[in-house]
């Protein structure tokens, strides 16, 4: 999903919620009907703006980032 957020942000466009029966174009996936699902089944994260100015940039802050940065020194040395 962050590599489609970067590729759109060289975009100027505009997403617009549009109502099913007006949602002439959905697809089978949009329209697929999904089972009821408790509140303690469902997990949020909370997303920040981003502004990145390149890849080198968005590579350092996944690395420092409290979340990320332990899976990236992981890969990079497992045996630590």
């Amino acid at each position: 999903m962050i590599r489609w957020a970067l590729k759109l942000s060289e975009f100027n466009i505009e997403c617009e919620h549009r109502p099913g029966v007006q949602n002439v174009v959905a697809d089978l996936l949009s329209r697929n009907p999904v089972d009821s699902i408790e509140g303690s089944q469902i997990s949020c994260a909370a997303l920040r703006a981003l502004a990145i100015n390149s890849r080198e940039q968005f590579i350092r802050d996944q690395r420092e980032d409290p979340e990320l940065g332990h899976i990236y020194r992981y890969l990079e040395n497992p045996d630590d």
